[in-house]
């Protein structure tokens, strides 16, 4: 599936009134999406459908989420369609780093990776 069936599917999907969610937890030298569908984890489906993924990987890419094992961070948004624009709208935070001392916990908003993205030039 190219960029131009992933964002005919995800039209055809929002303009029917269908909800799509993403959330990340990355860091760790990891990167996790979760797409939710309905309120559907992708988990419960036999079979996920192949749209799915794409928006996974085109999320990973679109945002650059960072992987490096020094930090973690966590976000999670909505994808919506309006006038005739499909966007993410998100919100991530930092939730630890490595430090001099350790293993150091926060919560801090970080607006690099928050905001509203289009998700198709």
């Amino acid at each position: 599936m190219d960029q131009q069936a992933l964002q005919k599917q995800l039209t055809t999907l929002l303009q029917a009134g269908d909800t799509i969610e993403a959330s990340w937890d990355c860091g760790h030298d990891e990167a996790i999406i979760t797409i939710v569908h309905n309120g559907q984890d992708p988990a419960s489906f036999s079979d996920t459908p192949k749209w799915i993924w794409e928006l996974d990987l085109h999320l990973m890419n679109l945002l650059s989420l960072p992987s490096a094992g020094e930090f973690s961070m966590v976000g999670k948004g909505t994808v919506s369609l309006k006038e005739g624009v499909i966007t993410l709208v998100c919100e991530s935070r930092w939730t630890g780093y490595e430090g001099e001392d350790g293993w150091k916990t926060i919560d801090d908003y970080e607006s690099e990776y928050s905001g509203t993205f289009p998700l198709f030039e």
